[in-house]
């Protein structure tokens, strides 16, 4: 996290409780809106999160928290998966302040299992792999198939692959089958990386 959004993720904590009549004291002196609690989230896998971007729940009560280098992960503690739900850090850049920087899920997430990132592609990743508008990428392995120098950004679907007896509230992976590229400018719309 940049010195500018630490400051300003303390500035806005500061003086959230001025605005939340209610709220509720914390420990080191900040407030909660009334109803929340404050909790410690681990990493599903035990190790420390890596960058985390932003978290959503699901309606069903499932936390997914996203990772600036591309993982997207899944709390739930009724079902606890060790692994990344997605795990996109081959495809993402991470150069500056780059990564996967949007998580969303479809209004009928419960129904459809789909969800939405938004990320900038790695300059590697697009001179060694060729990503049709649906499906997996294809990466060459022995050398790249062209130069990129500078990246772009997508945004992409996936939908969670569905276990055995159909419950997407199971599920612990995306279906890499399901890949849609919705959005993926080109130049000039890329972004130089230097």
């Amino acid at each position: 996290m940049t010195s500018m959004r630490r400051l300003l993720l303390t500035a806005w904590l500061a003086i959230l409780p001025l605005w939340l009549p209610g709220a509720t004291a914390r420990a080191d002196g900040l407030a909660l809106p009334p109803g929340f609690t404050d909790s410690l989230v681990s990493r599903p896998d035990g190790l420390p999160w890596n960058d985390a971007m932003g978290a959503t729940v699901a309606a069903d009560g499932r936390l997914f928290v996203w990772e600036r280098a591309g993982r997207v992960w899944v709390v739930d503690p009724k079902h606890p998966h060790p692994a990344p739900i997605v795990d996109l850090s081959r495809e993402v850049g991470t150069a500056g302040e780059l990564g996967l920087t949007g998580f969303a899920l479809d209004p009928n997430f419960a129904a459809n299992g789909r969800l939405y990132l938004f990320y900038s592609v790695d300059p590697g990743f697009l001179a060694s792999c060729a990503s049709p508008p649906s499906g997996p990428p294809t990466c060459h392995a022995a050398g790249r198939i062209g130069r990129a120098t500078a990246t772009t950004t997508r945004i992409t679907r996936y939908t969670l692959a569905r276990p055995a007896g159909g419950d997407l509230a199971l599920a612990t992976a995306v279906d890499p089958a399901s890949r849609v590229v919705l959005s993926s400018p080109v130049p000039p719309s890329t972004v130089r990386i230097t």
